[in-house]
């Protein structure tokens, strides 16, 4: 039995050294393992085509190409898992709420826009002061964002405010749908609905004169001076003064003169027929 000596490890080492990294193990002919010798694990010809590098490797992380698999397979998983977390949460809310869409299904922005345009053209030909109001209502409530909020809010204003002075003049509602008048008459009324002074202005002459489509009316002359003038009009505001003073209503002649005053018109010389 011969003892392994220093100088016989070193030349060990250095053949498995040169086994791994030309990927195969010289066989020593004038080499012979004896009995009692130290067992030495030599590479197979499984160890053969690998690199140093893969050796030294899987030495210091402790399971070479495997390790670097796995690691690659749980950086996949890592980048992946924000997007399986937002389809779960896309699948909670639509099973909380069947209305909810994900943001893979948008509401069609083109046929919300083509509803918009034809309730709002609605509300546009519509002169009634009451139905105006109920269109204008049911459009903000379906369309509260729509580009026409701000007008469709001022317009709903105006109505109310027509609504309340068709009521105090004596007109009725079924004025509004009666087809009389041209197309010029029809397009006034439609504005002075909407709390334009002058157009109800202009009604009122087309009824004192028999134009624009429509017969001579003193009643309707009458009242739509007084729309006109409860608009804001101080030239309808004088000429009502005119008439009542005419027909001997002193009170009236005073109230609707001082109006007229109060909204800026200035007359010219009174008539000595004033009555106040």
């Amino acid at each position: 039995m011969r003892p392994c000596g220093l100088a016989e490890s070193r030349r060990i080492v250095f053949l498995l050294i040169a086994s791994a990294a030309f990927g195969q193990m010289p066989v020593l002919a004038s080499e012979k393992q004896t009995a009692g010798s130290p067992s030495i694990a030599l590479p197979d010809a499984g160890a053969r085509g690998k690199t140093v590098g893969d050796v030294v490797h899987r030495t210091r992380h402790g399971g070479g190409i495997r390790g670097r698999a796995a690691k690659s397979s749980a950086k996949a998983a890592v980048k992946a898992e924000p997007k399986f977390k937002a389809q779960r949460k896309a699948k909670r809310l639509a099973k909380a709420n069947p209305s909810f869409r994900p943001p893979s299904q948008p509401v069609s922005l083109a046929v919300d826009s083509i509803r918009t345009e034809e309730r709002w053209r609605a509300i546009q030909a519509t002169s009634q002061p009451t139905r105006l109001i109920r269109l204008i209502e049911e459009f903000e409530r379906d369309f509260p964002a729509s580009r026409f909020s701000l007008e469709g809010h001022k317009l709903g204003t105006a109505a109310r405010r027509a609504l309340a002075i068709q009521r105090s003049v004596g007109l009725s509602a079924e004025f509004f749908d009666d087809p009389v008048g041209d197309a010029e008459f029809r397009k006034r009324l439609n504005a002075a609905v909407r709390g334009d002074s002058e157009a109800a202005y202009r009604i009122a002459l087309a009824y004192r004169s028999g134009t624009a489509g429509v017969g001579v009316s003193f009643q309707r002359m009458e009242q739509w001076l007084r729309f006109s003038a409860e608009l804001g009009s101080g030239k309808a505001s004088w000429e009502l003064a005119e008439i009542y003073n005419v027909g001997g209503f002193v009170a009236d002649a005073a109230r609707f003169e001082n109006k007229a005053l109060e909204l800026g018109y200035r007359p010219g010389i009174r008539l000595p027929t004033r009555g106040y």
